[in-house]
C-alpha cells in the first residue's frame, strides 16, 4: 500500500505546476507508462510527467469553459465541467480496472495505458474543435 502511494508521488507533486503542452504531456505519461514499466524509475518519472499534464490540462479547461460562455453563465458552465470531469475520472479508472483485472499476470496494464493515451488524443482534437473564446461583456445587474 505505501508503494502505491509512493509511486504517485511525483504526480501530485507536478499537479502543482501549468504548462501550455498540458495534453501532450499527459499523452506522453501514459506511453511512457505502456512502453516501460518494468522497473520503478519508469513509473516515478512518467507519473510526474501525467501530473504535470493533468495539472495543467485541469487549469487551462477551466479558463477555456468561462472564456467560451457568456458572463451570466459561467456557473453553470463550470459546474458542467466540474461533473463530466468527475464523471471521466470516475469512468476512466473502472475500464482501467476491468482490463487490469480481465487479463492474466498484469498484461493488462499496457492497454490500460495506450487506451489512456488515445482517449487523450481524442480529447486534445475535441477540445481544438471547440468554441473560441467569446469577447467579455460587462453583466448588467438590475438595481
Amino acid at each position: 500500500m505505501t508503494d502505491a502511494g509512493l509511486f504517485i508521488i511525483p504526480m501530485a507533486v507536478t499537479m502543482l505546476f501549468a504548462s501550455p503542452l498540458a495534453g501532450r504531456l499527459g499523452a506522453l505519461g501514459f506511453v511512457v507508462l505502456a512502453v516501460a514499466h518494468d522497473s520503478p524509475w519508469p513509473v516515478y518519472v512518467a507519473n510526474g510527467v501525467l501530473g504535470i499534464g493533468v495539472g495543467l490540462a485541469f487549469a487551462s479547461l477551466a479558463n477555456l469553459v468561462v472564456s467560451a460562455v457568456e458572463p451570466a453563465q459561467t456557473g453553470e458552465a463550470t459546474g458542467i465541467n466540474t461533473i463530466m470531469r468527475t464523471i471521466g475520472g470516475t469512468l476512466g479508472a473502472q475500464i482501467a480496472s476491468t482490463i487490469v483485472a480481465s487479463s492474466a499476470g498484469g498484461s493488462g496494464y499496457p492497454t490500460a495505458f495506450w487506451l489512456s493515451a488515445a482517449a487523450l488524443g481524442v480529447a486534445a482534437l475535441s477540445a481544438l474543435a471547440g468554441p473560441s473564446a467569446r469577447p467579455r461583456t460587462a453583466v448588467e445587474i438590475p438595481a
